[in-house]
């Protein structure tokens, strides 16, 4: 472990990828790459919305396909439950990086109703899995703020929104990405540190989408692991 990633975690400070990796911010960046302006309430009519609604298929089962990478996300965070029109309920808060992996897999197999269905896996599927880094930052609104994210897609979205990914920092297995839909900018602290996150679930998606977090990276059971 690096005495840097060491240090931050015994003090329960995450560390901002602004000024640690500069290089992989402008990569999540590039991810959100600008789009024509779309029906939803930007803050900065300067700034062109990065997730326009049209690239969204919107389900009536509460998900939403994104047409560029073709993921299929939950349009709800879990813990809120989907209505027919919007997210009712409140965000469940998740202290633990292994609690979020579990919760992932008490969806699949029935054995949780975080999801809000009450039935076994979500919307006919239960293949659901959390997000790596890239997949979420893709869904950062840049023309928005707390939260910064497409509400029209996901709506009722936590304003202040740190939101469990399933990607560990290279070369440090004890530590995992977050990205944060308050500011929009992701950061990583220790799996072990127990400061409450969201979790929004993914599944699918295109092999050439540009939103895998590597190649020889495998999911299962919402673990992301090398094979």
């Amino acid at each position: 472990m690096s005495a840097g990633i060491a240090a931050a975690g015994s003090r329960g400070r995450p560390w901002d990828i602004c000024t640690r990796t500069p290089a992989l911010l402008a990569v999540l960046w590039a991810l959100s790459a600008v789009g024509p302006v779309s029906a939803q309430s930007c803050f900065n009519a300067q700034v062109a919305a990065s997730t326009p609604t049209a690239d969204f298929e919107l389900q009536n089962d509460g998900t939403a396909v994104h047409r560029p990478s073709g993921l299929q996300w939950m349009r709800c965070s879990l813990g809120q439950a989907w209505s027919g029109a919007s997210c009712s309920g409140t965000a469940q808060n998740l202290t633990q990086w292994r609690d979020a992996l579990q919760l992932v897999r008490a969806i699949n197999l029935g054995d949780s109703n975080a999801d809000g269905d009450g039935a076994p896996g979500f919307a006919g599927h239960s293949d659901w899995r959390m997000p790596n880094l890239k997949e979420l930052a893709s869904l950062h609104e840049a023309c928005r703020r707390t939260p910064a994210i497409n509400e029209q897609v996901f709506p009722n979205a936590p304003a202040q929104g740190l939101h469990w990914t399933s990607t560990t920092v290279h070369q440090n297995a004890v530590a995992v990405w977050y990205f944060d839909f308050g500011s929009g900018r992701a950061g990583f602290a220790l799996k072990s540190e127990a400061m409450p996150r969201f979790l929004r679930l993914v599944r699918g998606g295109s092999a050439g989408g540009g939103y895998q977090a590597g190649t020889n990276r495998v999911f299962a059971n919402g673990f992301e692991a090398a094979p």
